[in-house]
């Protein structure tokens, strides 16, 4: 079996899980790390067996494809001028715990 195709377990998600920063704001599902670390064991094997049937299916949520952009403004610039402002995506929390989850690709160290 490919390591692309192959179910994730309970110690991957909760690795997965374990690498996930605590205290960022919700994307879309408006679901915080927070709340998942906070989960019994019965509502985390949910999640797990929803990233299997996505691995499964090749299909993904369609919230996933949705983002919260918003501009932030940079410390001491002009609020008048767009340039003084930064993008950033709020992606959701259940998509970001699918990569997390996900075995990291092995890229040889003359791509990197």
């Amino acid at each position: 079996m490919s390591i692309l195709t192959k179910p994730f377990t309970s110690e991957e998600f909760e690795a997965g899980l374990n690498t996930m920063k605590l205290g960022k704001a919700a994307g879309p599902d408006d679901i915080l790390t927070e709340m998942i670390t906070h989960l019994g064991p019965v509502a985390k094997q949910w999640f797990l067996n929803m990233y299997n049937t996505c691995l499964l299916t090749q299909r993904i949520p369609s919230i996933w494809r949705k983002a919260i952009i918003t501009a932030l403004l940079k410390l001491g610039k002009d609020p008048n001028l767009s340039k003084s402002y930064r993008p950033i995506s709020l992606l959701c929390t259940t998509y970001k715990l699918s990569r997390e989850t996900a075995p990291q690709p092995i890229i040889p160290s003359d791509r990197r």
